[in-house]
């Protein structure tokens, strides 16, 4: 006769009464509706997942502002249409639209970009937008790169060194024949250009700006985060109080001597 594991037999009937569970069904097909809705098409738009190797004409900034201008009205429509329904189901299902399109008004309201109801915007915003990546895929991969470099350095190197190493490494070009080629006095001129002529001073001076922007809104947000705390410490006094007596208890405890030189005595038992 074979074993019978009677956890396995638990966690299956678990697992069988969940999925059979009718609320389990019910929202299983709110979901399904709400993907095809909204997730797959800005999944899609967007170039991720499954659709990264799909081609769409509109993957653009412009292309996803008027995605979200013209799906928004859709989904409020939609749960316009459930809560006229007398069912449970259909006004949890309008109510998660109601959520949906609440959550993504309150993203987009802070891109100005999105707010523009001219459409348009600046010319500058416009040529710069082009250069802005769609989504943060990119960024997580350099993470993980910088995140693994740290890591290897121990926290010797610098951001900055670690950045410029890897725009050498990827760019190519001190690998390539072009300047392979060149005499070792020509590599001289070259570097020498790239360190200290008009145009790599420009570069400089604007990378020096935005470091500098970066700084200021890193100091700013700090500053706001540590007001908010200050102003939740003034209006809750027992947090406030509870700091000072921490405090005070440890100004007022006896400091830790330290370890005798002398060998303990054996314990008599």
């Amino acid at each position: 006769m074979e074993q019978v594991d009677e956890h396995s037999n638990l966690l299956w009937l678990a697992c069988h009464a969940y999925i059979n569970n009718e609320w389990f069904a019910k929202c299983s097909t709110i979901y399904a509706d709400v993907a095809d809705t909204i997730i797959f098409p800005l999944m899609e738009i967007l170039g991720i997942d499954q659709f990264k190797d799909v081609k769409n004409v509109n993957r653009s900034w412009k292309g996803v502002k008027q995605f979200f201008k013209d799906k928004l009205p859709e989904l409020e429509t939609r749960s316009v249409d459930l809560s006229q329904e007398k069912t449970g189901v259909s006004r949890m299902h309008a109510k998660i639209y109601d959520e949906i399109v609440t959550a993504i008004r309150r993203q987009l309201a802070v891109m100005p970009f999105f707010t523009d109801e001219d459409g348009e915007g600046d010319d500058i915003t416009e040529e710069l937008m082009k250069w802005a990546p769609l989504t943060n895929l990119g960024c997580e991969s350099k993470m993980g790169w910088l995140d693994n470099r740290i890591k290897v350095s121990g926290g010797s190197t610098t951001v900055h060194t670690l950045s410029h190493k890897s725009i050498v490494a990827h760019n190519g070009f001190l690998s390539a024949d072009v300047f392979q080629d060149l005499s070792p006095e020509e590599k001289l001129v070259l570097w020498r250009f790239g360190r200290s002529s008009d145009t790599a001073k420009t570069v400089k001076s604007k990378w020096d700006d935005f470091h500098n922007r970066v700084q200021q809104v890193c100091t700013t947000t700090s500053y706001a985060m540590h007001h908010a705390h200050a102003t939740h410490a003034r209006h809750t006094p027992h947090t406030h109080t509870h700091t000072f007596l921490h405090v005070h208890r440890q100004r007022c405890l006896p400091k830790k001597r330290g370890k005798s030189s002398r060998r303990k005595r054996p314990r008599v038992w």
